[in-house]
């Protein structure tokens, strides 16, 4: 079965992971739809700019931990690490996106960046870690990013021929997808499933066959007839 790759599950929803929404992390999953970048908003300065009356130490950035006045710790190193990835520069962001988790731990976008980025660098095990801490730390105040994890678990469960566990974890990505219309894709569960099963029949059916050509190659020569006396 043929892998799909993380580029695509990034469409999925681009939006989390791109770096204008990421400013809006960790507020509601509505404010994360805004098609203006928070950046641009009025009362969401940029990073470095410090907010109205607050002095503010020549060459120090000013952050608000609350992501209000200005943008917070967290999410300026996120967005430095989405640099880094755009850029294929996977280690990098590795880096800077670990660097980001202790500032908020139970933040599951931190867990979940950097499991798509050990998906791009092709380290599987590492990823289906990362993102086990992230559905951990994930629940109903951000349905949008929660349904995407659900996604990848089951993907990376799939790429790693983990049959049975694939198919439980598409079938509940299915049932969180259906609840939450327009985050996302319940049918592509269905198709994987139905993927998972047909390559599963087809794989007990060259078994039978590979053990049929064993049977004949090691079956021993056939003695061969004696001729009849005459």
């Amino acid at each position: 079965m043929r892998p799909r790759s993380s580029l695509v599950l990034l469409g999925l929803g681009f939006s989390l992971f791109a770096a204008p929404a990421l400013a809006a992390e960790p507020k509601p999953a509505a404010a994360a739809e805004s098609s203006k970048p928070v950046a641009e908003k009025a009362d969401k300065p940029a990073a470095g700019k410090a907010p109205k009356g607050t002095a503010k130490p020549a060459g120090e950035p000013v952050f608000d931990p609350d992501n209000k006045t200005a943008i917070s710790k967290y999410n300026d190193t996120i967005l430095k690490g989405n640099g880094k990835y755009l850029a294929r520069d996977f280690p990098a962001a590795l880096d800077i996106y670990r660097g980001a988790i202790p500032l908020a731990p139970k933040n599951a976008l931190g867990h979940y960046v950097v499991a798509e980025t050990q998906i791009a660098a092709g380290n599987l095990p590492e990823a289906e870690a990362s993102l086990a801490q992230a559905e951990a730390n994930s629940d109903e105040k951000n349905a949008a990013l929660r349904v995407k994890i659900l996604f990848l678990q089951a993907d990376v469960k799939e790429r790693l021929k983990r049959w049975d566990e694939a198919k439980t974890a598409w079938q509940l990505y299915s049932d969180y997808a259906a609840k939450h219309a327009g985050l996302g894709f319940a049918p592509s569960a269905a198709s994987r499933v139905q993927a998972i099963d047909d390559m599963l029949k087809q794989e007990k059916a060259y078994v039978a066959v590979r053990e049929r050509i064993a049977a004949e190659k090691n079956a021993p020569p056939a003695t061969p007839a004696t001729p009849p006396k005459k």
